[in-house]
């Protein structure tokens, strides 16, 4: 069976860091290194070659638009820049926001963060205290613990995309500059993120295929169609609605992606974006 670029990816990421090959590869080709260190600094970048190879055969076009920005970090010998795009490359999209079923009022809210989720929770939770609050689950997941959730109003917030992308970081990325816990989860798994980087940065930066929707934290995980929160309450049998917009044009580091492998996308989609007004959206 053909390995999964994501999983090889991972697998990878996590085996250099704890053979300490991840060290060799920051102390670089150095001559004085001795031979054991220049020996595992060469089979780092043997592994980061690899699983560029396995990123550029994948049918996700950020996966290959990550293996061209891999090679051409390799080639200019900026091997810590090619490590944490492998760590990128090694995620998936956070789809495990909070859920909250109520058998009382038969409703499954689906969280959006950074659309007041808190405050909603803490209403929704008000208003039926049994309701069921599920955390770090997909809604497969929800829908196999309660399978009647399916039959429930299902409902969702979304919320300007500008207005939730600087919640975002003036939220989560203010954090992370301040502790280190949530500097590893917000900044240090991200190729790109940076801990002086600005508003005006991290937006362009959600514009690469490092920021795409295919390696998404839920905190910047986009509302667009076919991606994100609406890909995940297609799944689950209902929409978005018509007031948000299509998916807009390609990334350009996916568009080179595209263009180098001569084949259309099987795209996780990347881009932002959507209607001004900010809605509900409800399924009966």
């Amino acid at each position: 069976m053909k390995p999964d670029a994501r999983d090889a990816a991972r697998v990878a990421y996590r085996l250099l860091r704890r053979t300490g090959l991840a060290g060799a590869l920051s102390s670089g080709g150095q001559r004085d290194a001795g031979l054991l260190q220049g020996t595992r600094h060469v089979a780092g970048v043997e592994t980061l070659r690899l699983v560029g190879r396995c990123l550029a055969a994948s049918a996700t076009v950020e996966h290959r638009a990550v293996a061209i920005a891999l090679a051409a970090a390799l080639d200019a010998g900026n091997h810590a820049a090619a490590l944490e795009m492998v760590a990128t490359a090694g995620l998936r999209p956070d789809l495990r926001a909070e859920k909250i079923v109520s058998r009382r009022y038969g409703f499954l809210w689906i969280c959006n963060p950074k659309v007041a989720s808190r405050s909603i929770m803490s209403a929704l939770r008000s208003a039926d205290p049994d309701a069921e609050l599920f955390r770090e689950q997909t809604l497969s997941e929800v829908a196999a613990a309660r399978p009647e959730a399916r039959h429930y109003v299902s409902f969702a917030f979304v919320r300007h995309p500008c207005a939730r992308t600087f919640s975002c970081y003036a939220d989560k990325h203010t954090l992370a500059r301040s502790q280190t816990a949530a500097q590893r989860y917000f900044i240090e798994r991200f190729h790109g993120v940076r801990r002086a980087m600005s508003f005006v940065e991290f937006s362009r930066w959600l514009n690469t295929a490092c920021g795409s929707d295919a390696f998404a934290d839920r905190h910047w995980l986009s509302q667009q169609p076919f991606a994100g929160l609406h890909r995940l309450l297609r799944a689950f049998g209902c929409g978005l609605g018509s007031r948000v917009s299509p998916r807009g044009s390609a990334t350009p580091a996916v568009a080179a992606a595209e263009s180098q492998s001569g084949r259309p996308a099987s795209r996780e989609p990347a881009e932002r974006g959507g209607d001004p007004v900010a809605e509900a959206t409800v399924r009966g």
